[in-house]
């Protein structure tokens, strides 16, 4: 009897062939196993029935929250807090208090809009948090009988004692008329209606012939700017902005888009 030779090449090759079914069949498995494990992509918030806010009028985070529920048609009840009580915002929404609701808001923000649109929105939201912001203050602060008048209004709308209302128009005014007089001097503001209605100007040069930044409902740039302007409601300041720069028609377009007034 000739045992023949055996070709070990050969039979390397023949042990590969035969396994390669089973080999592919155990890939499989576990890529399905691997595919089972991976968490769903996530989907984007649901809005909510009913939001509740906590916190001063004068804060831009809350009227900033409130027009953006608002512009989504959520029912919001507001209660306003004295300034004094600081810039917090307390939240509750469909019944569970939520610790960071500007976050929340945020993140609803960025799944709606295009890559594109986030751009552009994070260039005028810095704009508004950074330069709008601090000449809005230096406005309403410019002068004590501005102060104690501004102050006057936060205290109409959160409905205060009135021993905190004496210390709103005659302690705090006084503290932050002090404050952005020391900030007025270190920008070098001579003239700050000016310098506000010159940076509205800007800010309506670059939304151009839209009705909106975001187009044809305001997007997050729009509602960013709009807060700012809104913590100042019912103040002289506002009232004379609206009517010697070009952001007049605009504010009134959106308080009219997310139903609250201007």
């Amino acid at each position: 009897l000739v045992v023949p030779e055996f070709d070990m090449a050969t039979l390397r090759a023949s042990l590969r062939i035969a396994a390669a079914p089973a080999f592919a069949a155990v890939c499989a498995a576990a890529a399905s196993r691997t595919a089972a494990a991976e968490p769903a992509p996530a989907v984007a918030q649901a809005l909510p029935k009913q939001v509740e806010l906590k916190c001063s009028s004068m804060n831009p985070d809350c009227s900033r929250v409130r027009a953006f529920f608002g512009l989504k048609r959520v029912p919001v009840s507001v209660v306003h807090t004295s300034p004094l009580e600081g810039n917090g915002i307390g939240a509750v929404i469909d019944g569970a208090a939520v610790s960071d609701v500007v976050a929340l808001v945020g993140k609803m923000q960025e799944a709606a809009a295009s890559p594109l649109a986030r751009a552009e929105d994070a260039q005028w939201c810095a704009w508004a948090e950074k330069d709008l912001l601090r000449h809005v203050n230096l406005n309403v602060f410019r002068s004590p009988h501005d102060a104690k008048a501004t102050m006057s209004v936060a205290a109409d709308k959160s409905e205060v004692g009135f021993a905190q209302r004496l210390l709103l128009r005659h302690v705090f005014s006084g503290s932050k008329y002090v404050e952005n007089k020391w900030a007025k001097w270190r920008m070098g503001v001579t003239e700050e209606r000016v310098v506000l209605n010159s940076l509205l100007d800007e800010w309506m040069k670059a939304v151009g012939n839209r009705a909106f930044m975001g187009g044809a409902e305001p997007g997050a740039a729009d509602l960013q700017v709009f807060s700012v302007l809104h913590s100042i409601s019912g103040t002289v300041a506002l009232q004379e902005v609206c009517a010697q720069s070009h952001a007049g028609a605009w504010y009134r377009r959106v308080a009219a888009r997310v139903a609250v007034a201007p």
